[in-house]
């Protein structure tokens, strides 16, 4: 599922906009848009990160709270 010959992280000119996606699995989420998109995974674990056109799609587990927002939690619906 890793082809990162293409593609540096970070990249070594230009820019990239992320997409972030707060999910329960990361295995299985990355492993669909994979499959369902046709990219490649950039990088593995948590966050994951897959190549989308110019532009990357991060996928990860939620979290918090933080020392700056204790009542604040990151959490897949």
């Amino acid at each position: 599922m890793n082809n990162s010959a293409a593609y540096s992280l970070p990249p070594t000119e230009g820019f990239v906009v992320t997409h972030f996606f707060t999910v329960a699995d990361v295995n299985r989420s990355a492993e669909f848009y994979v499959r369902v998109l046709g990219r490649i995974v950039v990088r593995s674990g948590e966050p994951t990160i897959i190549q989308l056109a110019n532009s990357w799609l991060s996928v990860n587990v939620g979290g918090g709270p933080t020392d700056d927002k204790p009542p604040v939690m990151l959490r897949p619906r």
